[in-house]
């Protein structure tokens, strides 16, 4: 959106219709808010519509784009962890979706996106967190059963209940899925 409108703003009134209609429906919408810095890294926009429209399930892509200037920048670190606050709303999730690509150049199984993804559920907890891969542009970094592995791994330290619910339990609550419409993934 801010591509194509660079003055775009997620919390602009001319929006409202839009997160009126979505939140009616009892969809879920997932944005991805791009990288850190960017024009369109809206964490305040977003936090207004989660909390004006909180019918409206948000699920933020990415894990909010860590990328190597969390490590070296307080600035982008301090920014990555308000956005990831937004997981304290009851109707804010993130996923993990194409996290490989957004660290370093490594191989598997991705150290660093290992890290990354420590250092988030250390700051929001396992509970609005969501397995992605972004497939299938991720499976140039590697095959599925891999980024299904190295995933695992990453969350290992976790119980096999906060696991289960990486894995599969949020992905349920924040698209309102029956347990029919989605098999479980076990740890």
């Amino acid at each position: 959106l801010c591509g194509i409108h660079p003055d775009a703003r997620l919390d602009d009134p001319q929006l409202d219709w839009l997160w009126t209609e979505i939140s009616d429906e009892k969809s879920t919408l997932t944005l991805d808010l791009g990288a850190i810095g960017a024009r369109s890294y809206q964490t305040t926009a977003t936090r207004k519509i989660a909390e004006t429209w909180d019918q409206l399930h948000l699920v933020i892509a990415h894990l909010a784009q860590p990328r190597p200037a969390v490590d070296s920048s307080n600035m982008a670190r301090q920014a990555w962890y308000e956005q990831l606050d937004l997981s304290k709303l009851p109707n804010v999730w993130f996923d993990t979706a194409a996290l490989p690509a957004y660290v370093a150049p490594e191989p598997y199984p991705f150290p660093t996106a290992g890290r990354y993804l420590k250092m988030a559920i250390d700051h929001m907890g396992p509970q609005k967190m969501l397995f992605g891969t972004d497939t299938p542009g991720l499976l140039m970094h590697a095959n599925y059963p891999q980024l299904l592995q190295s995933f695992q791994e990453h969350i290992g330290f976790l119980s096999l209940e906060d696991q289960r619910q990486i894995l599969s339990q949020n992905v349920k609550k924040a698209y309102r899925m029956s347990d029919q419409m989605l098999a479980p993934a076990e740890p």
